[in-house]
């Protein structure tokens, strides 16, 4: 199980030329430098993502599969979901990624 840096992180601006995610105690975890109108976006994204993560196990911990019908997509169930285009299972691949690689 691989561990990341604890969040918040936050996006800072680099005087127009891209955007640093940082750590409160400004740590550098990473930089955005296309140029483009995109880098902030990039940037946002990319340091909610704890909190993101945080959200989605915290959900998918939460939701009662019993009933036999996949809470995320509402289709019967024998067993677990595994349909790719199930919210459930994209978030469940996405914790792994963010967790194992």
């Amino acid at each position: 199980l691989m561990s990341h840096t604890p969040g918040p992180w936050i996006p800072q601006n680099v005087g127009g030329k891209g955007w640093f995610i940082v750590t409160d105690d400004d740590l550098i975890l990473a930089l955005t430098l296309k140029g483009d109108e995109t880098d902030e976006a990039d940037a946002r994204l990319v340091a909610a993502a704890p909190e993101l993560l945080a959200a989605l196990v915290g959900l998918l911990v939460t939701e009662d599969s019993s009933s036999g019908w996949c809470p995320w997509c509402a289709r019967e169930l024998d067993g677990l979901c595994d349909l790719d285009d199930c919210p459930g299972v994209i978030a469940s691949r996405a914790i792994f990624r963010a967790r194992h690689g």
